[in-house]
């Protein structure tokens, strides 16, 4: 897994690269994620288009990494999931839970326009 992050007006952007697909994987999400928290962003965009396999361990992750987000008080949406690892979102259902958008773009201007906490 590559991770890879920018910044844009005090949201956090995560690019990930390859497979999430065990705990390996998940350690490096989460510690990306915890140390975004440290830095006091709160409001986090996963970019998943250049996730080439998914199984549960990775649903597993975007769930606690959520958790994790909004209890530090911030928000955590999804962006750009890709043809290979849609159809797990579908049968999931887990955009009932974490909002998705199809673009980063889409998902940064959506951020950008919540009411301030």
């Amino acid at each position: 897994m590559i991770i890879r992050i920018r910044h844009i007006d005090g949201i956090s952007i995560l690019f990930l690269r390859g497979s999430l697909m065990g705990e390996i994987d998940s350690i490096e999400v989460r510690n990306a994620v915890y140390t975004e928290l440290q830095r006091l962003e709160k409001l986090l965009v996963f970019d998943l288009g250049g996730v080439a396999r998914m199984n549960s361990s990775g649903l597993g992750v975007i769930i606690s990494s959520m958790a994790s987000v909004r209890n530090a008080g911030g928000t955590l949406v999804l962006a750009n999931i890709n043809q290979r690892i849609g159809p797990l979102f579908q049968i999931t259902n887990i955009t009932r839970v974490v909002k998705e958008y199809e673009t980063v773009e889409r998902a940064v201007a959506a951020l950008k326009r919540r009411p301030a906490k």
